[in-house]
């Protein structure tokens, strides 16, 4: 079944149903099957302590991120649309990487000609691709353009990547900028410095804002009222045993993140891997990104971790200046 019900989080009715306004799908034309709700939000995929690479334990912390928005009323909605994109949500959320036709149908409720015909235009236009021998369907490579040229747009990492570069060539080490996504903080820029550690890349990642310096930097740093409701949305499920498991205890992390000026991810989605981070602040002083510095445990020892955190909030300064921050005119800003 293709459900949240085992995360508590408070989903968007649209994000819950894909079907007609007065709440059927197109079961409802044939008398032999009940009425069902339609197309619903991708699956939770269990988390299992071992890191995000390790059993599949990573998954995307808001799957329905992308295709909600509930200041846009339902009228406006375009059904075969909003069909579509859960069928490439769903694609992409499997942990197959690949699925059938019955499989996708099955798991968005809807009948196998509708799922068929979605198929078929996607398959069209490059956004899904079909296997010829076994007919089972993937995402295609059509996303890619889509996914490069929105980073390319990003100001921030047009700001940002002059400074990542400097800082992975001074330190040796990887540097990453995260973006609040949700839930999640997703990387949409990497550079590995001569002796960084390569885990992959993690641009296009995203992962659960507990679990993260960069997260837990957009969580110190936003408005109460707004760290409030994302908490209650987070499921605090481990990464590693090492990952924030609790509210209270992310709180309480919270305030120190705000008292020394940088986060810190003590190998809580790596084993072996810490990180610190910093937040990126526009002209008007709102967080628009995050910035990190990580390093294998062997190079980045407790005792190392204020001299990278110096670093690293040192970046995110001249980042931040360059999209017209200044802390002079907005003082105690980070102290919030």
């Amino acid at each position: 079944m293709y459900t949240s019900a085992s995360r508590p989080v408070q989903q968007p009715t649209d994000c819950r149903a894909a079907g007609l306004p007065n709440g059927r799908n197109d079961r409802q034309d044939d008398p032999r099957r009940p009425a069902r709700s339609g197309g619903r939000v991708p699956p939770v995929v269990a988390h299992q302590p071992g890191g995000v690479y390790d059993g599949g334990a990573f998954r995307d912390p808001e799957p329905c991120f992308a295709l909600s928005n509930d200041a846009i009323p339902r009228e406006y909605n375009a059904q075969s649309l909003e069909r579509g994109l859960f069928v490439l949500a769903y694609l992409r959320d499997s942990a197959q990487g690949r699925l059938s036709l019955a499989e996708i149908s099955a798991g968005l409720e809807l009948n196998k000609s509708t799922v068929h015909r979605l198929l078929a235009t996607l398959v069209r236009h490059g956004y899904v691709a079909q296997d010829p021998a076994t007919k089972r369907y993937r995402l295609g490579l059509g996303f890619l353009s889509f996914g490069h040229r929105v980073v390319e747009q990003l100001d921030v990492r047009r700001h940002a990547l002059r400074i990542m570069r400097a800082l992975a060539e001074e330190s040796g080490e990887a540097v990453h900028l995260n973006v609040l996504a949700g839930t999640g903080a997703l990387c949409v820029e990497e550079v590995v410095g001569p002796n960084g550690a390569t885990l992959g890349s993690n641009v296009g990642v995203v992962l659960p804002l507990h679990s993260v310096a960069t997260g837990k930097c957009f969580l110190a740093w936003m408005g109460e009222a707004e760290r409030t409701a994302l908490l209650d949305r987070l499921d605090f499920a481990p990464i590693t045993d090492r990952t924030i498991r609790d509210r209270g205890t992310l709180e309480e992390e919270l305030a120190r993140v705000r008292q020394r000026g940088y986060a810190i991810n003590d190998e809580e989605t790596y084993p072996g891997v810490r990180y610190v981070a910093a937040p990126i602040l526009d002209a008007q002083g709102e967080v628009v990104a995050a910035i990190s510095l990580g390093a294998p445990v062997m190079r980045a020892a407790a005792t190392d971790l204020p001299r990278m955190g110096a670093q690293i909030q040192r970046a995110a300064e001249r980042v931040s200046a360059s999209l017209g921050y200044a802390p002079a005119l907005r003082a105690g800003t980070l102290r919030r």
